[in-house]
């Protein structure tokens, strides 16, 4: 399938597939720039957009809401499926199906990204262009549970720093941009950019112990042992 062809659905059905738990967090949020965005009238704009949580069968209902915000607000999606309807937090993160890495061509230039992207060890299962940057996802063969979130994370900021970006948020918790959706800041002329799948191997599929073979953890840090100290001479208390 080429990868202009795929949509939110498709990428949602790809990136959940096999799981039937927990719930995707939608989340649409007026532009930054926006001077409504911290206001009242922003609030209660975001407030009627509201955060929607679907389990990860309702693919089609979560495309079309995406379509609906689409234009008006930056639609985003929490890449992990949270545990509970309304829960947005990282201790609501239940069950993660990806490694990523956010990659921003502030950091670096987009042809150094790509050589990374090309000289990285592990072909990724997809890349979302973002506008000004790319996201790059490794779908898992098995989901990841609380017990390993840390080293999720490790390996996301890991795979990151490869790629030549710096090293962002890249916690269980993070929020992305939705694929096919609009990149709304006003810096960007219309049309404004979409966020267009640009790669496609929705069944290259790798496990999270293959980022850690290839990022291994850093030995702990060893103990230094203080050597004893000698009393010295006694000398007199003189309050001054």
């Amino acid at each position: 399938m080429s990868p202009s062809v795929v949509d939110a659905r498709m990428f949602f059905e790809a990136l959940y597939s096999g799981v039937g738990a927990g719930y995707i967090e939608i989340r649409p949020l007026l532009d930054g720039s926006d001077p409504k965005r911290k206001t009242e009238e922003g609030m209660r704009l975001e407030a009627r957009a509201r955060r929607w949580f679907l389990w990860p069968r309702e693919t089609a209902a979560c495309a079309r809401h995406c379509a609906d915000l689409d234009g008006r607000f930056h639609v985003y999606f929490g890449v992990a499926l949270r545990k509970r309807d309304g829960g947005g937090r990282k201790s609501d993160v239940g069950c993660a199906t990806a490694v990523f890495a956010d990659v921003d061509f502030k950091d670096i230039h987009k042809d150094a990204a790509h050589a990374a992207l090309k000289a990285f060890p592990l072909a990724p299962s997809a890349c979302v262009r973002s506008g000004n940057g790319v996201h790059v996802y490794w779908f898992l063969a098995e989901p990841v549970f609380e017990s390993r979130f840390a080293e999720l994370e490790r390996v996301n900021r890991a795979a990151l720093v490869r790629l030549g970006a710096q090293t962002g948020p890249q916690n269980v918790d993070r929020l992305l941009r939705v694929p096919g959706t609009a990149n709304i800041k006003p810096a960007y002329p219309d049309p404004k950019p979409v966020a267009e799948v640009a790669w496609w191997h929705q069944e290259t599929r790798r496990r999270l112990e293959d980022f850690s073979a290839a990022f291994p953890a850093p030995p702990p840090a060893e103990a230094v042992a203080l050597a004893p100290c000698e009393p010295g001479p006694a000398r007199p208390f003189v309050l001054r």
